[in-house]
């Protein structure tokens, strides 16, 4: 099957956002499930080789990078462009999760997936008309949601297609313990001591102070800050003189498994309400379906992530200590254990690991997009 698989306009490519990060592991993931893949993105000035390797991805997939010139419809030429081309190449199938190529892909008679990440409310008007007026597509195949709460949300609004499947296809991860490099530069943290990791941005609402209170009331663990920009990395370690905490930096995609094989447990303190994706804004408390819990999954490390809704969709007291994300003593409680209980901490890796197996992998993701094309094949 060929698919083409169009990124939102507004998407960096390369860059660190969940986002980008996912758009590219889905592509390597239909690759390898069978499809011939070509990804659209928006023209930054990058090679294409520079932007695989930024992400240390083979190249198993197309890359073709669209340039538009008229400011206030760059967006809209952006996916006209793409999907001409899409159908040019005689592509079977267009999946998005911006609903403006999946307008022109109706236009065009091209079968199409729309993978909603976000409520569709809070995007720009031209996608709010476009996604309005595909609901009732004969080419519009399938609605995938990231999180259960998504689809709610959809199907409270009175927004889902007329004649799509819908299924929910949560986030997914690379099998870290299959492809984990060896981390070369030097580990600071002591010997002997459990070591406590982070990994990804340090936006708001995703417990970095929760985090540096545990350091500061559990003096013999250390506890690593593995990503974060410069600017959020200078605000925090102006908030914390605890001497067991480390700031590693921004880590390339490729190496951050490396660095969670280093650590012994792995942290997801979440919060209620106010959970920031990029640039630290809005909220996605609500409907979130992390991608960093589901890689910690792949890990085979211990976790120790925050008791909510969204996380439960896709861990459970089996495979993850569970916590209230207000219950610092519960916190401080949970890595206590995991430290003084080597077994305890074994079998929760191992219940996580397995657990991850059994349906997060990337390539599992990929088969349930196009799950319905293989059951009419």
């Amino acid at each position: 099957m060929k698919v083409a698989y169009i990124s939102a306009y507004a998407a960096d490519f390369p860059s660190r956002t969940a986002n980008s990060i996912h758009v590219i592991r889905m592509c390597e993931a239909l690759s390898k499930v069978g499809s011939d893949v070509v990804l659209f993105l928006r023209d930054q000035g990058y090679t294409n080789e520079q932007i695989l390797e930024s992400y240390g991805v083979a190249k198993s997939f197309e890359v073709i990078k669209t340039k538009s010139k008229i400011p206030k419809i760059n967006r809209i030429l952006y996916a006209k462009k793409s999907v001409h081309e899409a159908r040019r190449r005689g592509v079977d199938l267009v999946i998005s999760r911006s609903a403006i190529p999946c307008w022109f892909s109706a236009k065009n008679n091209i079968d199409f997936v729309f993978d909603a990440h976000g409520p569709i409310s809070e995007k720009n008007f031209i996608e709010r008309w476009c996604f309005k007026n595909i609901l009732s597509s004969s080419n519009f195949k399938r609605m995938t949601f990231n999180s259960k709460a998504m689809r709610r949300w959809y199907e409270y609004q009175n927004l889902l297609p007329e004649r799509a499947s819908l299924y929910v296809a949560m986030n997914g991860a690379s099998d870290d313990i299959a492809g984990c490099e060896t981390l070369n530069s030097g580990w600071p943290g002591r010997s002997g001591v459990l070591q406590v990791g982070y990994t990804g941005h340090l936006y708001p609402g995703r417990g970095v102070d929760l985090i540096l209170r545990c350091a500061e009331c559990l003096p013999d663990l250390d506890f690593h800050f593995i990503g974060g920009n410069e600017e959020d990395i200078v605000y925090w370690k102006s908030r914390s003189s605890a001497g067991n905490v480390y700031f590693h930096g921004f880590v390339k995609p490729n190496l951050v498994s490396a660095y969670r094989d280093r650590c012994d447990v792995l942290v997801a303190p979440y919060q209620s309400s106010g959970v920031a994706v990029a640039g630290g804004k809005g909220d996605t408390s609500s409907f979130m379906n992390p991608i960093k819990v589901i890689e910690y999954m792949a890990s085979g490390k211990a976790i120790v992530a925050s008791d909510l809704p969204a996380i439960r969709d896709c861990i459970s007291d089996k495979t993850a200590v569970l916590v209230d994300p207000d219950d610092l003593r519960g916190w401080c409680n949970a890595l206590i254990q995991l430290s003084n209980d080597e077994k305890f901490c074994e079998e929760m890796s191992r219940q996580a690991r397995q657990a991850f197996g059994a349906g997060f992998t990337w390539e599992a993701r990929a088969e349930k997009l196009l799950g319905i094309f293989k059951e009419g094949a």
